[in-house]
Order: C-alpha cells, then structure tokens, then sequence
C-alpha cells in the first residue's frame, strides 16, 4: 500500500489518470480496467472510485456489466490473495463477540455476504475479514455475485445523478 501511494504509480489510480489511460488503450481498456481495479483494491484504493470511472467511460448497460465483471474479478483476487497469504487466521480467534460473529457467518453465509455486500460494496477491510475467515470459497463466489449487481445498481443511480455536478467540478477547475 506505502509503493503504491508514494510511487509514480498513484498518478495512475487518479479519478483523471484511470480515465485517460482506459481510453487510450482503446480495444484492451476493459481488461486494463479490470486489472487496475483489482490491484486497485489490493493497495485499498476505494472501489467506488473504480465504480465511477466505469460508469463514466464506458456507461449505460455496458459500462454495468464492465462494473459488475471488474468487482467480482478484484473481491474474488483480494480474498484469494488474502487467504494465499493468511489462512483462515480468524477461525482460531478466541473473543466471544468475534466467535458469535463466525457464528453467524458460517450458519448463513450467502445472506451474510449480500448484506455485507449490498452496505459496503467491495470494501476492503470486509474483504480482508471474508477471505480470514473459515468461509468456503463457493459461498464467497455465489454471496459476491449476487450482491454485487444490487450495490452497482445503487451506486449508477448516484453517479448518474452526480455525473453532471461532477463535470462541471471538473470543467471549472481546468
């Protein structure tokens, strides 16, 4: 996280430089989209941020299905790095209230991810808690691609909204 925001590459995770740079790579921009918004949200750059720049480029229903493809492809690469990296370390925790918690999520766990997705969309600090815990990978899957369609939904309506406020922020500002 520390590279990625005092290197030259925090130019390229700017609401203007991921803008640019989709653009410019014309036919591969989807994937280079993809991609960003994966390493994105390992250096936990807001995934909301990535949300916007997709609406804004590509828009409509394709700029949705572009959205909802690069959210699950970045939470599904978060979780997996993160469990890659650190077990299910949650599961050996001894604290009543996180136990109850694990509780709860290992009893319903797709309905525990759409909640969870549905409020914080592809957060990562949920992320983290999601791949540390002893939650199956299927769950993971089907609870993300489930949810992740009602959050993007939610958030097109305030970015269509703001959309305009924004590009005049942006024009005046030049």
């Amino acid at each position: 996280m520390f590279v990625g925001r005092h290197s030259a590459l925090s130019e390229y995770f700017s609401l203007e430089g991921l803008h640019k740079l989709i653009l410019d790579a014309g036919v591969y921009g989807v994937v280079l989209f993809i991609l960003l918004y994966a390493v994105g949200i390992l250096m936990n750059v807001p995934g909301v941020l990535y949300l916007f720049i997709g609406f804004m480029v590509y828009g409509g229903l394709y700029g949705f299905l572009v959205v909802y493809l690069a959210s699950f492809v970045a939470v599904m690469v978060h979780f997996l790095f993160v469990r890659f990296m650190a077990g299910e370390a949650l599961s050996e925790v001894k604290h009543p209230f996180v136990k109850k918690q694990l509780a709860k999520l290992e009893t319903s766990p797709i309905s525990t991810i759409l909640v969870l997705r549905v409020i914080f969309y592809v957060s990562p600090p949920v992320n983290y808690a999601l791949a540390l815990s002893p939650l199956r990978i299927r769950d993971f899957v089907i609870g993300s691609l489930l949810s992740l369609p009602v959050s993007i939904s939610v958030y097109y309506v305030l970015v269509m909204f703001a959309k305009d406020q924004w590009i005049r922020w942006i024009s005046c500002s030049v």
